[in-house]
């Protein structure tokens, strides 16, 4: 018998069918934005109203849209008001900006550069709710509450004989509201005038006074460099595209994406 009977064929396998990887009727949303949105803390109506916004803009290889209210409410189902305060809370969050107004909608722009948002950790709804129970720490010893942290200071007190002091508050002077208008007024004149102090600016600047240690001389050097270096936040100006970006105002200034903008030099000198 020659070799060649002795030599087993072995079947090639059949080729797999090939399935396509997207189908039609798509659009791509950036891996960085989609990796935000899933961590961000938005509701689940912000959310909607911003992914609405992506279908309008990328969906059609845009990057802005007149979209009207009534559009966006069409697309998630939700009334215009919870649209409109969806919008308002997205633009304050820097994750939208609103252009020009027509009489079929209000040109929307989609900012994809997720390291820019201000998103509200401590506000969100999807934050998990207190469940009231009491967790030990490492020591195994409760954390101190109204009726425990007495108990403990008094065990302390008799276990070494004596008493124990009592930790006081430190008093944080308040914030001079009207001096940070007057400040803004003389410096940058050719930013919109604060006409009404309201109780949501007043909010604004404890927050912003508080967490990045602000004082008027800060505040004034603040504004100082703005003037000299951020001439785009001055005035309104034609983009490349014939939209048109208007000047910024007291509010915007009072963010962080604005103070960490200048302090990261990624606003100074542009025009």
């Amino acid at each position: 018998m020659r070799a060649a009977n002795n030599v087993i064929e072995f079947r090639r396998p059949e080729p797999r069918e090939q399935k396509p990887m997207q189908q039609e009727g798509f659009f791509a949303i950036p891996n960085a934005v989609e990796d935000a949105l899933l961590r961000s803390p938005l509701t689940h109506r912000q959310e909607r109203v911003y992914r609405a916004i992506l279908r309008k803009t990328l969906g059609y290889g845009k990057t802005s849209d007149y979209i009207a209210t009534s559009q966006l409410a069409a697309m998630t189902g939700l009334d215009d008001s919870d649209v409109r305060k969806a919008l308002a809370a997205l633009v304050d969050m820097g994750m939208l900006e609103r252009g020009n107004r027509r009489s079929f909608g209000t040109e929307i722009t989609p900012n994809l550069d997720p390291e820019t948002w201000d998103c509200k950790q401590g506000k969100s709804p999807r934050l998990p709710p207190r469940t009231g129970r009491i967790t030990p720490n490492k020591q195994g010893e409760l954390p101190p509450t109204k009726d425990n942290s007495k108990r403990q200071r008094t065990t302390t007190a008799d276990a070494v004989g004596a008493p124990t002091a009592v930790k006081t508050q430190k008093k944080t002077a308040p914030v001079p509201y009207q001096e940070i208008v007057d400040a803004y007024h003389a410096t940058l004149v050719s930013m919109p005038k604060v006409a009404v102090i309201t109780d949501k600016r007043r909010s604004a600047m404890r927050t912003f006074w508080a967490k990045f240690d602000f004082n008027l001389d800060k505040w004034g050097a603040y504004l100082r460099f703005i003037a000299s270096h951020c001439q785009w936040m001055l005035e309104d100006r034609e983009g490349s595209n014939g939209r048109t970006w208007h000047r910024k105002n007291i509010d915007f200034l009072l963010t962080e994406r604005c103070y960490l903008g200048v302090k990261e030099l990624r606003y100074g000198g542009q025009s």
